[in-house]
Formats: C-alpha cells, sequence, structure tokens
C-alpha cells in the first residue's frame, strides 16, 4: 500500500520587516530571504502517516509512505526531514517560476494527478486542508474530482486495516464526530487534528540516515504537463497585494513613581473589571 503526503513548505512571512513588503511588477514579494515552515495542517497530515506506520505490524515492502512537494530547492529540507522519519521516497515537482501556484489550486491539483498516473499510482493521497499562502482549501477537493475518488474533509485521526486495506477517518463537522471505514483509493485533507498536533522530531543519527537518499525531481514536462495547461481562461488573476495591517492601540500611564503608576493603573482600568 502506498500512501502519498503532499505538502507546502511556504516562506515564514512574520519573519519579514515592514520595508520587506514591497510587491515588484509581477505582484511578487521576495521571500527568497526567508526561512520556510510547515503549516499546522501539513505537520498533523504527516504525523498522522507515521502513526498509521507505527500502528501495525507491517512487512517490509507492505507499506510505503511518500512526500511530495511542489516548489523550488527550500523544500527540500523538508523532503529530508521525512527521509529522516521513515518515508521511502521523497520528492520535488518543480513548477517553473512562469507559474504562480498561489492562487491557483487546480494547477496543484493537476501537478499532483500527472505524478499519481505517470509516475508512480498511489492508493491514499493524503493533504493538509490548506496552506499558508492562499488559503485556498479547495486542493484535495480538486484533486479527487480529477481521479474521480472520494474525498474526506476535516480528517482529524485514520488508520489503515491492514488485513483490507480500508480506512478509517475520524472527521469532525460543526456539531458532531463522526467514523467512516472507506475503501481505497481516497483523498484525504487533515484538518484540525487533536492526535497529531504536531510533527515528530527525528534524532541526530535519523537526520544523518534520511541526508544520505536522494530526492527525486522531476519538471513539468517530465509530467506530460506544459505552463499553458496548468492555466485556465476563468483563473483568479491578481491584480493588487496589499499587506495586512494588524495594530493595537496603547495608553500610556504616567506617574511620579512606580507606586503612583500601579494605582492610576488599579482605579482607572482595573478595578471596574475586578468588582464585575
Amino acid at each position: 500500500m502506498k500512501i502519498l503526503l503532499g505538502f507546502k513548505a511556504s516562506p515564514d512571512l512574520s519573519m519579514m520587516a515592514e520595508k520587506d513588503w514591497q510587491a515588484g511588477d509581477s505582484l511578487q514579494i521576495d521571500v527568497s530571504f526567508t526561512q520556510t515552515m510547515l503549516n499546522c495542517f501539513d505537520e498533523s497530515a504527516a504525523e498522522l502517516m507515521l502513526m498509521v506506520r507505527d500502528g501495525a505490524a507491517w512487512q517490509e515492502g507492505e507499506l510505503n509512505l511518500n512526500a511530495l512537494t511542489i516548489g523550488d530547492s527550500r523544500g527540500e529540507h523538508y523532503l529530508k526531514l521525512m527521509y529522516a522519519l521513515g518515508f521511502q521516497s521523497a520528492i520535488r515537482i518543480d513548477p517553473t517560476s512562469s507559474v504562480d501556484l498561489r492562487f491557483n489550486p487546480l494547477a496543484v491539483a493537476k501537478i499532483m494527478q500527472a505524478y499519481h498516473q505517470k509516475v508512480e499510482q498511489q492508493s491514499l493521497i493524503v493533504l493538509g486542508m490548506q496552506s499558508s499562502e492562499g488559503h485556498n482549501m479547495q486542493t484535495a477537493m480538486l484533486l479527487a474530482e480529477l481521479l474521480n475518488w472520494p474525498c474526506i474533509t476535516q480528517v482529524t485521526d485514520f488508520r489503515v486495516i491492514r488485513e483490507s486495506k480500508q480506512i478509517v477517518v475520524i472527521r469532525q463537522t460543526e456539531d458532531q464526530q463522526q467514523k467512516l471505514t472507506i475503501n481505497t483509493p481516497s483523498v484525504l485533507a487533515v484538518g484540525n487534528s487533536t492526535q497529531a498536533s504536531a510533527l515528530r522530531v527525528p534524532t541526530l543519527k535519523q537526520k544523518l540516515a534520511g541526508a544520505k537518499n536522494s530526492i527525486l525531481h522531476y519538471s513539468l514536462e517530465q509530467l506530460g504537463l506544459s505552463p499553458q495547461a496548468l492555466q485556465q481562461e476563468n483563473d483568479k488573476q491578481l491584480t493588487k497585494l496589499t499587506r495586512q495591517q494588524s495594530r493595537r492601540c496603547g495608553v500610556m500611564i504616567t506617574g511620579g513613581t512606580p507606586q503612583e503608576k500601579a494605582r492610576r493603573l488599579y482605579h482607572d482600568y482595573l478595578q471596574g473589571r475586578l468588582s464585575r
């Protein structure tokens, strides 16, 4: 059984100073100097796959965990991390700089579909619910539609029944928790998982062993795709890019001594709240 993790290594925008938020002519912000990060949904998806591996006595070659990312070389740090944690293969697909995937979940789904159909077919594809860029929440559903597979969203936990290769899925709706037993192939979109809220950290020995493995690289041409094939007439066109400002107001408490400032803080701001 082959399970594929799809994740996105996103730039850590919290590290950028105010002067760095300058969009160029193509409405791109230079984030090449920032560190990258995995969001909580991608971390949970990876951890749930590792829990599946640990939860049964799998024979050698019976379960293969694979990780795939679409983007530039900065994502390879996390592919090496997946190798260190025991994934069997790590794949990076370079979409070229001419393809903007930030607000085009259909293009991402088409690339993953092409990898599945032309390189290595998977039994289960697991994605985080949304990426830190775009926040589309559509990639998993579009991929399932292209593959004609079922898609389960808001997944918080899942396990594989080793004998039947069925998937027991726990998903959280607005008002209840559901437990489903589904057949493969299928697509899972992982949401807020309390069972796997963070990805485990590999040991130094695991990191050294994982660093010896080679990352598999594919271009769009090798997958039978072109930048034009990833564009649709009704694609969203980015026309403006501004930074969302989040500011808080403050009040300076003045006084001649610390004791006077403390009294003013209590009488002017705290006393009314504490007496309620």
